[in-house]
């Protein structure tokens, strides 16, 4: 991330390619309107610009404007104001997807500033509480297996495995270890926190509950499978398998 200090109320944070992929998130989120997504990245921008620049922003985001540039790196622009952060961010999340939509039919040259939410534009409708409920729970379950420091996970079928070692990110500092339990024909994800940074353990965690289910007693649950199921592969299991996946890998 590169930062440049506007103002006192105005900063710009360039987001390289490495730098989404270090979040787990992409353009094709916004259009999503993956507001929990959205959410985390910006908090992160935000937690990393007090660090680098000294910005304090009070609490709140009056605007947020987004530029795709070349090479898949991402500018943003961020104001402040006296709104409630959370609820400002998953405003601007809503505008970013509508602005990168209208972006795709519009002239290159044309703006796609994400205008300050008192310009009268409709907001989109609230995700179902069903889903929002889904989303507290997931990242309840991340936190406790950060505080745990060892994660298992469940996979229905090798094909899930692969879904999520790809859209991962390089788990260098973390030790992961692939099981399969021969008898039902599902795998086991072993994570341990290992030297890496303990936010990315947690985005890594969350991610993964998208494509598997978090099994519970994580160390006590680890150790058993290491006893019990048949070890695949061994030491850096996500990484061999973005490497191996296209075809080459099989089980």
């Amino acid at each position: 991330m590169e930062f440049k200090k506007l103002d006192d109320n105005k900063f710009q944070c360039l987001l390289e390619k490495e730098d989404l992929e270090e979040n787990h998130i992409s353009l094709d989120d916004f259009f999503k309107n993956d507001t929990a997504k959205i959410h985390g990245l910006l908090s992160v921008v935000m937690e990393e610009a007090q660090k680098e620049i000294d910005v304090e922003m009070d609490g709140g985001v009056m605007s947020l404007q987004l530029a795709p540039q070349p090479n898949q790196s991402i500018l943003l622009t961020i104001s402040s104001a006296q709104d409630d952060f959370g609820e400002m961010l998953r405003q601007a999340g809503e505008r970013v997807s509508r602005s990168l939509l209208s972006n795709t039919q519009k002239k290159p040259s044309e703006s796609n500033v994400i205008k300050n939410p008192k310009n009268g534009l409709s907001a989109a409708p609230f995700k179902d509480l069903s889903e929002q409920k889904q989303q507290k729970q997931q990242k309840k379950q991340s936190e406790n297996v950060v505080k745990a420091a060892t994660g298992v996970f469940c996979f229905h079928s090798m094909d899930d495995v692969e879904d999520f070692c790809m859209q991962s990110p390089r788990t260098w500092g973390i030790q992961n270890e692939l099981y399969k339990d021969i008898h039902t024909g599902t795998f086991y994800l072993i994570l341990r926190k290992g030297r890496c940074a303990e936010q990315k353990f947690k985005n890594i965690c969350t991610l993964l509950m998208e494509y598997a289910e978090c099994e519970p007693s994580g160390e006590l649950r680890a150790r058993w499978l290491e006893e019990h199921c048949q070890k695949m592969i061994a030491g850096n299991a996500v990484n061999t398998i973005k490497k191996y996946c296209g075809g080459n890998y099989t089980c």
